[in-house]
């Protein structure tokens, strides 16, 4: 069940031997018959950016005897990091009057690339949205423009002969470069 969950265990009494299931060991990137299980093992494969939160949470748990999770790396042996899912739930040992510690971790490694992903393709429809109703905003009264330019050059071009004629070619030239970048701007 373990390894179909992709959830491993450890139990620590603090300092000294732990308890590692095969699945943690896994996990971990860790053979079988690797290093001896200790929660100090155990802390030390968490990326160095995660350690001290998840140390916080640890002490907290045994404190306030109160169970704590999270999302936190793992780094295996060779440097691949993977993104587990944490749990630590404290167990008072009435007898010994010490408490252990119970942790489960899960690989979500998969999960959060995919998380990733989704992430990535809403930023990329929103700015996808964004970039259509900058369009719409700015084609509707350039759309007036274009129309208004237009009618201008007309009327200048059939105004010509009664304008002087240096007048009359500036005007129709300033016109066309007008008509010319409102066409660009709507292609854009």
């Amino acid at each position: 069940a373990q390894e179909v969950a992709g959830t491993g265990y450890l139990v620590s009494s603090g300092a000294g031997p732990a308890t590692w299931s095969a699945e943690l060991r896994r996990i971990l990137g860790e053979p079988p018959a690797g290093m001896p299980p200790s929660l100090e093992a155990f802390l030390d494969r968490i990326h160095p950016e995660d350690r001290a939160r998840i140390l916080r949470q640890a002490r907290r748990a045994r404190t306030e005897l109160t169970a704590v999770q999270g999302d936190f790396r793992m780094v295996r042996p060779g440097g691949e990091v993977r993104w587990v899912h944490g749990r630590i739930r404290p167990l008072r040992d009435p007898a010994a009057g010490a408490v252990r510690l119970l942790g489960t971790v899960q690989d979500v490694t998969e999960r959060r690339a995919l998380q990733d992903q989704l992430a990535a393709a809403e930023r990329l429809a929103t700015v996808g949205s964004l970039a259509a109703g900058v369009a719409h905003e700015i084609n509707n009264p350039l759309s007036s423009v274009v129309t208004n330019l237009g009618f201008l050059a007309q009327e200048l071009e059939a105004l010509g002969p009664a304008l002087p004629g240096e007048r009359a070619d500036e005007l129709a030239a300033a016109a066309g470069d007008a008509l010319e970048g409102a066409d660009r701007v709507r292609r854009i």
